[in-house]
């Protein structure tokens, strides 16, 4: 005989919805992606099954394909809606926009929309000596985002201001140079034929980079130079209810972290063993020095680098003036210190 379903008490309702909170998305059960974020933040999006643990932003464009199918599947046995699988592609064909501009910053299309602040934003542009309609659509999209940031959510003069007469300038430098390869027909700069053409633009300008470009047998990179043509999903400011986060400062990115390697070691190693007279010697020096060096001496793990450690502390120990000396010894004292 088959179970009713249902819930069998108001306790067992209770229970489970108690427990199911757990793991809903922010919960401490919850899975996360867990990738670290341009703040430093860990980013608390929900892992999608292709993605192995990351999420849809972070899988890697082999596993955002396969999500795509599982999405197109769904929504032929009913299970997604078509509306829903609409904005899946629109985001999909805004990504594409973006990472096309990366290559070609004269696709056209936009990602933002001012609506009645366009007007706004073209004189605040014009005040501050630039013109919107010389700009390609890649720089004039990221200078709208700046607007709507600096301008419209929050009003940040100076913030403003760097955008137009600073960062503005490096992007229209960018720009110009990815032009450039458009010109010569987007090849792959990985490649030898790509290598090549950058040599060719170092020696000859685009002048002759064109000539070689003629010759160029290797396909140009997909997707760099045609037209996006998919629905692309713009956005658009909504007035808010209620006090709206967009009216907070951006936050900072974090600063990148300094890979520590590992200290090469100074001259050349030793090709004969040390007597027992020199090893007593050494451990003389040790026992002499204070609780700091013989801290350093115990974090060393190899019995080489101990050796070397010890050699290095005696030099120095014996000849405080001798400049080779006081170079060995300050490279594992900078080496030490730090760990």
């Amino acid at each position: 005989m088959q179970r009713p379903s249902g819930f069998k008490s108001n306790t067992q309702r209770q229970n489970f919805f108690a427990a199911a909170k757990l793991h809903q998305r922010g919960g401490v059960l919850s899975p996360i992606c867990g990738s670290r974020t341009r703040t430093g933040a860990v980013c608390t999006q929900v892992p999608i099954s292709e993605g192995k643990g990351r999420c849809q932003r972070h899988c890697g464009p082999d596993a955002a394909r396969a999500h795509r199918e599982t999405q197109l599947r769904q929504m032929q046995t009913g299970k997604t809606s078509p509306e829903e699988f609409a904005r899946a592609e629109a985001r999909r064909a805004r990504n594409r926009l973006t990472n096309g501009w990366k290559k070609n910053p004269a696709l056209s299309g936009r990602t933002i929309d001012l609506g009645a602040s366009e007007g706004p934003f073209v004189d605040a542009v014009r005040a501050l000596g630039a013109d919107v309609d010389a700009l390609l659509p890649a720089v004039r999209d990221w200078l709208a985002w700046r607007f709507q940031r600096t301008q419209l959510d929050r009003t940040a003069d100076e913030a403003w201001t760097r955008a137009v007469r600073v960062d503005l300038p490096k992007r229209i430098t960018d720009a110009d140079a990815a032009m450039v390869w458009v010109r010569l027909g987007n090849l792959d700069k990985r490649t030898k034929e790509g290598r090549a053409m950058k040599a060719a633009l170092r020696a000859g300008g685009e002048p002759l980079a064109a000539r070689l470009a003629s010759t160029a047998s290797r396909p140009a990179l997909d997707g760099a130079g045609g037209q996006i043509i998919a629905p692309i999903r713009v956005w658009a400011a909504q007035t808010p209810e209620g006090p709206s986060r967009r009216s907070l400062p951006d936050r900072a990115k974090a600063p990148k972290s300094a890979r520590m390697s590992a200290p090469k070691p100074l001259g050349r190693p030793r090709r004969r063993p040390d007597t027992p007279d020199e090893l007593a010697a050494l451990m003389a020096v040790y026992w002499a020095a204070d609780s700091a060096v013989q801290g350093m001496f115990q974090a060393i793990e190899g019995e080489a680098d101990r050796l070397a450690f010890l050699r290095a502390l005696k030099g120095v120990a014996d000849a405080p003036d001798d400049p080779n000396a006081q170079r060995r010894w300050g490279h594992w004292y900078r080496a030490l210190a730090r760990a």
